[in-house]
């Protein structure tokens, strides 16, 4: 699951993840008083990305966060028990892999300062395509829910195992409930609050590499395949992936030799993630478009034509062929024009 080559794209802030045996504590980082020595070297251009969600109004409100009256102390050092337990969890399975850098949106984007959301949040495709890995919290409604704990399993035994290795060494055998639909990875995830949200949409699917942590178990995902943590088996990954990622067409079995072929694919490609991405919650109506501006940079590399309002003008008699299949309302204010989808919700 390695990739080969590697970028030194940093984000603005990063949070250094300390170390608790020198008693060293997470700290904000700026990136930017890096030296270059420091950049091209493997560990400090390696970066952990963290999707979650804030949760309600309320639990949002108790989030940590960098604001302009905390940031200077957030640089000096930010307590591990003042952190909701998703950061915890976040900052735990970074310091166990040995990743010294995490970005965390709400410690990362001054969220007081308008101008400096905007920048943060048009170069989150590239803070989530950058990222070396990026784990998703997809169990739990908020912050404050930790994705690392589970829920013993009743329906298990103690049972003897015999190893060449180790001799005789206690086992235990359990047994899992599996939905009889779907993916083994939407049986875990598909009530969550996590997949119900507009930015995480483009967070996951972006991403290099991506650990998610469901209700039972983990799964880890890269550019060509899938993996579950309790099983030997994997599954490929969508055709779709090939145009998000940037896998050259003659490694995408979904694109043909020709430059229509190609065209045509990706441009379906992105039909098909509009379509399921339309499903997605938001907080603030205005963030349709800029919630998978990152998605739609990456396919504008692919396409190369002008990108209008959640259509493309080289692809446009395709995509006008949208249709809601629900029910939808205008937002009151103005968002994108009527032949768009992005004008509905």
């Amino acid at each position: 699951m390695e990739l080969a080559g590697s970028s030194n794209f940093l984000p603005t802030r990063l949070l250094d993840v300390g170390n608790p045996e020198t008693g060293v504590q997470v700290r904000l980082v700026l990136t930017d008083t890096f030296s270059e020595t420091e950049r091209r070297q493997k560990d400090s251009s390696k970066y952990m990305a963290l999707s979650y969600c804030w949760g309600s109004a309320e639990e949002s409100r108790r989030l940590l966060k960098t604001t302009h009256s905390t940031i200077q102390e957030r640089l000096r050092a930010i307590k591990f028990s003042t952190m909701p337990l998703a950061v915890q969890d976040a900052v735990t399975v970074a310091r166990t892999l040995k990743i010294q850098y995490i970005w965390i949106d709400s410690l990362c984007i001054i969220q007081d300062d308008t101008e400096d959301w905007q920048i943060e949040s048009s170069r989150m495709g590239d803070i989530f395509s950058n990222a070396y890995l990026t784990v998703v919290a997809a169990v739990g409604s908020s912050c404050h829910d930790s994705f690392l704990y589970r829920e013993p399993n009743q329906l298990s035994c103690d049972v003897n195992v015999q190893s060449q290795v180790f001799g005789i060494d206690d086992g235990q055998f359990s047994l899992r409930s599996r939905r009889r639909r779907g993916t083994e990875k939407m049986s875990e995830i598909f009530d969550s609050k996590w997949i119900s949200r507009g930015w995480t949409f483009q967070e996951e699917r972006l991403a290099r590499r991506v650990l998610m942590f469901g209700k039972n178990k983990f799964f880890l995902d890269c550019r060509t395949i899938e993996r579950a943590e309790d099983t030997e088996y994997y599954t490929l990954r969508p055709d779709w992936v090939g145009s998000v990622c940037g896998i050259p067409a003659e490694e995408n079995r979904a694109i043909r030799a020709s430059k229509y072929s190609q065209m045509r694919s990706t441009g379906d490609h992105w039909q098909t993630l509009c379509s399921h991405y339309s499903y997605r919650e938001l907080t603030f109506a205005a963030d349709k478009l800029p919630a998978i501006s990152g998605i739609a940079s990456k396919f504008s590399e692919k396409l190369g034509g002008t990108y209008l309002a959640g259509l493309w003008k080289d692809y446009l008699m395709h995509d006008l062929f949208w249709y809601s299949a629900h029910p939808t309302i205008r937002p009151q204010n103005y968002r994108a024009p009527s032949w768009s989808w992005a004008s509905v919700d």
